[in-house]
């Protein structure tokens, strides 16, 4: 049996984080938003869903399935069909999931989609039930019991996917801008596409990038500034075009002491 566990809930109940801690790194996922993500419509994400569904129960993974599920007949008929071990229905209070699909969606659009969840759910015989509404845990000092560590909540597991997933954004968009402003201001120095993108190569990029983008700007000029790199004289007489003496500008091992002797002066 390859499919441990549907979970099943409400928009924003915790499902696809729950579903993801009990993976680990070994199982799978399936959940319906992340083919969203990729398909041209909504047919076809439910259509791709079924099929990884279908072949997840000749895998040799292991996979936890996340649906909606409300009604008590069809996620039966679901749990039979996956040939799931076993069924968790998440009892997130509606207030906590609308919260959550608020900051995660910015609309209430699923407000309404919660709301007749709860209407229409009702608990199967067998199924496991899970109330996650991220209650704070009781302070130990106030029990008499020892300090150890607790286990994170869904809301505190949640508050850290969202968090790393804006951090990751964040350090994309400001790589992007700095590749795009270090290779213009090569190119207004004469350097040719071909030299700036070695020379780029050579740099590390968080050493230059700062809190703002006027800041990566300026450490960009003051690099190029200090490293005294710009397109050669060439000489038209000579077989060594696009040296400058006896260094080659465009070449890697230039563009790397250059870098090198930068770093060191910022220290």
């Amino acid at each position: 049996m390859t499919i441990k566990k549907l979970i099943t809930g409400a928009p924003g109940a915790g499902k696809t984080t729950y579903a993801r801690e009990l993976a680990g790194e070994k199982g799978k996922v399936i959940d319906l938003d992340d083919f969203r993500s990729i398909a041209p419509d909504e047919e076809t994400a439910k259509s791709w869903r079924d099929q990884a569904e279908e072949a997840a129960k000749a895998s040799d993974a292991d996979y936890y399935v996340v649906r909606t599920l409300a009604d008590p007949v069809e996620r039966a008929e679901v749990a039979k069909r996956l040939g799931a071990e076993s069924t968790v229905a998440l009892l997130t209070s509606p207030e906590v999931s609308k919260k959550r699909v608020l900051e995660r969606d910015g609309a209430d659009t699923n407000h309404q989609v919660i709301d007749e969840w709860w209407k229409n759910f009702k608990a199967n015989e067998g199924e496991e039930t899970l109330a996650l509404d991220g209650e704070p845990a009781a302070d130990p000092a106030d029990t008499g019991q020892d300090t150890a560590p607790s286990e994170p909540t869904i809301e505190e597991l949640l508050t850290k996917a969202r968090q790393e997933e804006r951090d990751k954004v964040l350090t994309e968009q400001n790589t992007a801008y700095f590749t795009q402003r270090f290779k213009e201001t090569a190119l207004a120095r004469k350097l040719t596409d071909e030299a700036a993108s070695k020379l780029l190569g050579t740099v590390n990029p968080s050493a230059l990038m700062g809190e703002s983008y006027e800041q990566t700007d300026a450490n960009i000029s003051e690099f190029f500034e200090v490293s005294g790199i710009s397109a050669p004289k060439i000489n038209r007489g000579s077989q060594h075009g696009g040296y400058r003496g006896t260094e080659p500008l465009a070449g890697k091992e230039f563009g790397a002491s250059r870098a090198e002797q930068f770093y060191k002066n910022r220290k």
